[in-house]
């Protein structure tokens, strides 16, 4: 599977979409359906921002569109998770490392254990 090139700032859904479909992993999948699994994911599974969403994407559902969507069972979990994982919140090693010097206190570590006080 060839690897997506996409900016990770400020990437959109169709920025993703056409990333996927240029590829050419989805060469059994027209554009319009490879867009439609995509945006009832994130409709049903997802949720629009001030929504709650606690339904989890499973093999049922995933049986589920591939007869609504009358695509391969395999091509639809491929989507999903090549979306999910180009779509993930970015790591980088400065967020590593502010995340690790705020574990840690000035003088000399983590303090663990019960601390008697008198």
């Amino acid at each position: 599977m060839k690897s997506l090139k996409i900016k990770k700032k400020d990437v959109k859904v169709g920025d993703i979409i056409e990333a996927m479909y240029i590829s050419g992993d989805f060469d059994n999948v027209s554009h319009l359906q490879l867009t439609d699994v995509v945006h009832a994911f994130l409709r049903e599974y997802v949720g629009m921002p001030g929504s709650i969403i606690t339904k989890k994407f499973t093999k049922d559902s995933a049986v589920d569109f591939s007869n609504r969507f009358k695509i391969p069972v395999e091509t639809v979990v491929k989507i999903i998770t090549v979306f999910r994982i180009s779509a993930g919140k970015e790591k980088g090693v400065k967020s590593k490392l502010m995340k690790s010097y705020g574990k840690h206190s000035i003088k000399g570590g983590i303090k663990s254990g019960v601390s008697r006080k008198l």
